[in-house]
């Protein structure tokens, strides 16, 4: 990678979001359910990522939009985070969504409001401070869904300065953002298995993650994607190992074993310590472990996107 003068990472978020966890001893069904145990988080993957890079004591910028009554609350709640944020006025209302915690059954479920679109000219603003952004940093990360109201070629076109500048990419993405940002040469792809399956595979999405046929077609695909595009694939899948895919073979990471509390944000922070990791020059096995690590220890935490 290039030599470049207070270097760290840029991080991208073009779909933010206030989050509400609640986390309730046993939830009731069509019944009032009262907690004390609730917080509000700025959240949005690529925020989520920069947030963990921060905790590993990396630097990190985090590229977003915002708008409407609650923007100026939202950043406020990066900066108590003690966040760097490059902010776009959006012309549009921050989306807020509620993560429910079960602690009895410990399950999460998450309630998603879909975002308004932003207002004309964001995108030419977002591209703009991108351009700037991207001289002063090693690493780029491109995760998540966009807001209505940006262009389908949005994601790869940025994806491709990054590659004309010679920064490390990392995408997590899914859907033909992640196909076309494949055909850009990312470094690592990092979809979990799921969104893999829906993005290439979209026959079987609806099958149980364990379905043996589902994944015998995914270790063979895998392998030839990541050999086509010349980047590493990852697939996180829960509990159960990675899969890890390049050009010449396909291996398995296991993850640790525990009981989780909330499990937002734990593809956040395995993007987050995976691209730490390789910046500090670990192979792809051992931040690839990295990156377990950082999941499992968001999971163990009632706050989402966070290691510490």
């Amino acid at each position: 990678m290039p030599d470049v003068t207070d270097a760290g990472f840029l991080t991208l978020c073009l779909n933010p979001v206030l989050q509400r966890t609640l986390a309730f001893p046993a939830l009731r069904t069509g019944a009032v359910n009262r907690t004390g145990e609730h917080r509000v988080d700025a959240s949005g993957k690529g925020i989520n990522v920069a947030r963990v890079l921060t905790q590993l004591g990396a630097r990190a910028t985090a590229l977003t939009t915002a708008g409407g009554r609650f923007a100026e609350f939202f950043l406020e709640l990066t900066r108590r985070d003690q966040l760097t944020v490059e902010r776009v006025a959006s012309g549009a209302e921050i989306r807020w969504c509620t993560t429910v915690l079960d602690r009895q059954a410990r399950s999460t479920t998450e309630l998603v409001e879909e975002a308004p679109p932003v207002a004309e000219g964001t995108e030419a603003a977002v591209r703009t401070a991108y351009e700037r952004l991207l001289s002063h940093h090693h690493t780029v990360t491109l995760s998540g869904t966009k807001a209505p109201g940006f262009s389908a070629a949005l994601y790869a076109d940025l994806a491709r300065a990054a590659r004309a500048a010679n920064r490390r990419l990392i995408v997590d993405l899914s859907g033909p953002d992640l196909v076309a940002c494949l055909a850009e040469r990312p470094d690592v792809a990092k979809p979990n298995y799921e969104e893999f399956l829906a993005t290439f595979l979209p026959e079987r999405a609806e099958r149980t993650p364990d379905d043996p046929e589902s994944e015998a077609t995914v270790r063979d695909l895998a392998p030839r994607l990541a050999r086509d595009s010349g980047a590493a694939l990852v697939l996180t899948r829960g509990p159960r190992p990675a899969l890890v895919a390049t050009g010449t073979e396909l291996w398995e990471v296991e993850p640790e074993a525990l009981e989780p509390l909330n499990t937002t944000g734990c593809g956040d922070a395995f993007t987050a310590a995976l691209a730490h990791a390789l910046a500090l020059g670990q192979d792809l096995r051992a931040a690839v472990a990295a990156g377990h690590r950082a999941g499992a220890a968001n999971a163990r935490r009632l706050r989402p996107g966070v290691i510490a």
